[in-house]
């Protein structure tokens, strides 16, 4: 059985797909590199951070709250992966970075629903912590990972190469946690209405505090797929992923209110709004647009959202 009515769902996904294709339609009859398999996967490389960490947003949103520490937790994920994976193991330091992640989205949760601190003004707390290590870290540029690691993201077989296949593990595992499981049922019951979530028997707490646990632990899934396609550790890595992965969870149909949602839209929100820039380039047009074009998607998407409810 699918949790959270994942149907009702997937229809409020129908918008950004729409878009998507239709954007792609362009695409492909102005520009003929579009067509190519390197542009093809130059596009997976660009959006599987953005998909991976969208999905994590999706779940701390649809739980009612947000999380913008998803950018920096990436960025220090980098950070670390790279400057200590040559003296420790890159094996170890993966370990090491996935519990950090969940430690950054439990010192979250908890100060969310522990301490009562805003979700916002929590998460941009950890935020600024995570850019101070990340800097103190790695105060420019640099790093390694190795060889092996890189070459073995360069493996593709036809349209699959593996970091697509690293971004359809994401959505697989949040696909599971929101949809087919009891815990995602709990995630909207406790977006859509927490007193009444508490009433019927649901942890609300706990409900809260693993949401942003996972989101966390899926912006370091993100960090490390962005250190192996770039080969290095940057503190300034995860400016724009933050923004970049509200718009595409609010793009791809899921309410800021909470509860209402779903992975579908997510993808396609986030695949969308990682290919803007390819799209302008691919158009000729000034890649500086990307930021308008946010703007505008944004506004259009909670506009029509809000007018629905009225």
């Amino acid at each position: 059985m699918l949790e959270g009515s994942f149907k009702r769902h997937a229809k409020l996904a129908v918008p950004s797909y729409a878009i998507l294709i239709v954007l792609i339609v362009i695409a492909l009859f102005f520009s003929e590199y579009f067509r190519t398999m390197s542009n093809y996967y130059s596009i997976i490389n660009q959006c599987a951070a953005l998909v991976i960490i969208a999905l994590g947003e999706t779940l701390v949103i649809l739980g009612g709250g947000i999380d913008l520490s998803v950018g920096n937790a990436l960025a220090l994920t980098t950070c670390i992966l790279a400057t200590y994976q040559e003296r420790y193991g890159f094996g170890t330091m993966l370990i090491l970075v996935l519990l950090l992640g969940g430690l950054i989205g439990l010192v979250n949760g908890v100060g969310v629903t522990k301490l009562g601190i805003p979700p916002m003004i929590m998460t941009m707390s950890t935020q600024f912590i995570c850019r101070g290590i990340s800097l103190i870290i790695r105060p420019t540029a640099g790093g390694s990972i190795p060889s092996g690691v890189y070459k073995l993201f360069d493996i593709a077989f036809g349209p699959i190469s593996m970091m697509l296949l690293a971004v359809i593990m994401a959505v697989v595992i949040m696909f599971w946690l929101i949809h087919l499981n009891r815990f995602g049922r709990n995630v909207y019951a406790a977006g859509g209405n927490q007193t009444a979530a508490a009433q019927s028997g649901i942890n609300v707490s706990r409900t809260v505090i693993m949401t942003y646990v996972f989101s966390s632990i899926f912006a370091v899934y993100g960090g490390i797929i962005t250190t192996i396609r770039m080969s290095s550790g940057d503190a300034l890595a995860g400016d724009t992923y933050a923004l970049d992965a509200i718009t595409a969870v609010v793009v791809g149909g899921t309410l800021m209110d909470g509860g209402i949602g779903g992975v579908a839209g997510t993808v396609a929100g986030a695949v969308l709004i990682a290919m803007i820039p390819n799209f302008l380039n691919l158009l000729g047009l000034n890649p500086m647009y990307r930021y308008l074009l946010k703007g505008i998607l944004l506004i259009v998407a909670l506009g029509v959202k809000v007018k629905k409810r009225r």
